[in-house]
């Protein structure tokens, strides 16, 4: 997953940089390396370990955390002032945050949890 959208933010940047849309990275200062390469290894740092934690869930925690990634990047980008709060975006919140609470009150078979299949 993580080389897929390496490949494609790869060749969108190539292309764009050949059309003239976005400058090419090496017309910017020298600086930016540093920052890119930091953040670069702390994004896949930071992929290993939440693919390393979601192996080790059952599969209703891991969807509601993933889930509540959505919520997390929609009021994060509201705070640094990307994005504006509209009744779509509260009303999808809402539905994660639901979610999350239906899936912590569930209650799973006593005989087995949802890690291991059914024999047939």
């Amino acid at each position: 997953m993580f080389c897929g959208c390496a490949f494609v933010a790869g060749v969108t940047a190539l292309i764009g940089a050949s059309v003239g849309v976005i400058d090419s990275p090496t017309a910017a200062s020298a600086g930016w390396i540093g920052w890119a390469t930091l953040l670069g290894t702390s994004f896949v740092i930071a992929n290993v370990c939440l693919q390393y934690g979601a192996a080790r869930l059952t599969a209703s925690a891991t969807s509601v955390i993933m889930l509540s990634e959505v919520l997390f990047a929609s009021v994060s980008s509201v705070a640094l002032g990307a994005a504006t709060m509209d009744p779509r975006i509260l009303v999808g919140g809402a539905l994660i945050v639901l979610g999350a609470v239906w899936a912590a009150f569930a209650r799973t078979p006593a005989e087995g949890d949802d890690r291991t299949s059914a024999s047939t």
